[in-house]
This record gives structure tokens, C-alpha cells and sequence, in this order.
């Protein structure tokens, strides 16, 4: 996922959004068409491209919300408006809509991708770390603590996507991801440490890795939605249909937090 000429489009735009013979206008239509591109970011239920923003962005000079971007029919770039209360939709082309305005709507879309571009990162990951975690844990035959440190490592290193050749990593979000990681192996030599076992921890009942969130199924764990998946044969159909009476009294699977991997 790579996203920095709409990043610096963004910021090309707020460096001139108040320069009257600047080219904002100009700039702000190529990052709505790049943003609209994104198909993590469009609405499911729009057969047009469409985004809709998480906030919506007040207008005083047109007295009403910009709620949504969208390409028309006509193939040109519009906003969707609605009045006080919801009551009554516009259509505007982005020209029309004041700048400051507009800048508002780039970054509300901007917030909202980097959402979605460090949910994608966090995952790519994550797949890494629980291949490799499980390779040193399920084939090397190795313990629990010594092979996350080893899969950490590995994760450490990473310099290029994993699985697509020649792509660029995002660093930050993988700084942060083995952070994460690193705050449970001291979690665990601490623990160990104070006396608690390794049985103690909880641990996703198909990758083997310990977890504080993910799925309780009746008695056993899943660490994420593939591992809850593969935990039922790749029965999609009976998996959601467990999933849907999670609130229910007696619903006895669901996603849910705890406060460490370890058991109470």
C-alpha cells in the first residue's frame, strides 16, 4: 500500500490552500481521484466510488455537512452535503465548496487512511510473525519464549514487504508492531520469573502465539479471524453463524480483551 504522493498532495495543498494564485484546486482534485482509488477506503454499499467520511465537515458558507465524496455518473469528482438534521442532500462539485473547507475533507479522508494503512501493515505483520513463530514453535520443536524471540528477530529485520517483491515496508507501523511483541516476551521472563508457568499463558489454540484479544470459541482460542477460521475447517458459513449470538446469554463465542495473556 503506497500512499505518499496522496500524503504530499495533501501537504502541497495546505501549503497554499489561503494562496489565491496558487494551483489548490488543481491539487485537491488529483488527491480526491488518488483517495477515491483506495479501495480499502470506498463504500460497500455504493456502486459508484465513494468515500464516506467517518466525520463530517461543516460548511458555513453553504450552511450544511460534507458527508461524502463520490465520482458521478458523469465521471467528475462531487461531494455529498446534507442540511442541519439530515434533512435535505446536496451535490457539489469541489470547486465550489470553500477551500478551508476542502482542506478539512482531505484531511478528515487522510486520518481515515492511514487507519486503514496501518490496519493493512499490522496485518502483513502479523502473518510474518505467526509463519515464522510457527516454523521455530511447530517444525523446530523449539519452547514457547524461544521462539517468539527468534520470530522477533526475524521481524526486527525486515526491510522489504514479505510477500511482495520490491515493495517498501512501512517502518513506523513496524516499529511499533515489535514493540508490542517485545512488551510480551518481558511480560512473560517476568512472570516466569515471579513464579507462573507457561501453561498459564493463553495461547491461540491453531498458531500456537499468546494473546490478550482475539476469539473465545467454546473452549478453545483463536488469535485472529484466520486462526478462528482454520480452527473450523474453513466453515465460514457455521463460524458466523456461532459469531452472530456472541451477545446473547448463552452465546459461548465471541471476540473479546483480556487484561494479559496470562490467565487469571
Amino acid at each position: 500500500m503506497e500512499n505518499e504522493t496522496i500524503y504530499m498532495r495533501i501537504a502541497e495543498c495546505k501549503a497554499c490552500v489561503n494562496d489565491e494564485d496558487g494551483n489548490f484546486d488543481e491539487l485537491m482534485e488529483q488527491a480526491l481521484a488518488d483517495m477515491l482509488q483506495v479501495k480499502e477506503l470506498q463504500e460497500d454499499s455504493s456502486c459508484l466510488s465513494h468515500i464516506q467520511l467517518e466525520e463530517s465537515v461543516w460548511c458555513d458558507f453553504l450552511d450544511c455537512n460534507i458527508d461524502a465524496v463520490f465520482v458521478g455518473e458523469d465521471d467528475a469528482i462531487h461531494a455529498l452535503a446534507s442540511s442541519r438534521g439530515g434533512v435535505n442532500l446536496y451535490q457539489y462539485f469541489p470547486y465550489q465548496i470553500p477551500r478551508g473547507t476542502m482542506l478539512e475533507v482531505l484531511l478528515q479522508i487522510e486520518k481515515q487512511l492511514k487507519r486503514v494503512e496501518h490496519k493493512y501493515w499490522w496485518g502483513v505483520y502479523k502473518r510474518f510473525f505467526k509463519e515464522e513463530f510457527m516454523a521455530w514453535r511447530k517444525l523446530a520443536k523449539r519452547d514457547l519464549l524461544y521462539s517468539l524471540q527468534m520470530t522477533l528477530m526475524s521481524t526486527q529485520k525486515i526491510t522489504a514487504h514479505p510477500f511482495k517483491l520490491g515493495k517498501p515496508v512501512n517502518q513506523t507501523v513496524l516499529q511499533e508492531f515489535c514493540n508490542d511483541w517485545q512488551i510480551v516476551i518481558n511480560d512473560i521472563i517476568n512472570e516466569v520469573n515471579e513464579g507462573a508457568s507457561y501453561d498459564d499463558i493463553r495461547v491461540c489454540d491453531n498458531c500456537g502465539l499468546p494473546m490478550s484479544d482475539g476469539y473465545y470459541l467454546g473452549g478453545e482460542f483463536a488469535c485472529d479471524d484466520d486462526c478462528c477460521l482454520a480452527l473450523y475447517n474453513g466453515d465460514k458459513e457455521q463460524m458466523e453463524k456461532d459469531l452472530s449470538h456472541a451477545d446473547e446469554a448463552d452465546g459461548d463465542c465471541y471476540y473479546t480483551e483480556w487484561d494479559s495473556i496470562f490467565f487469571d
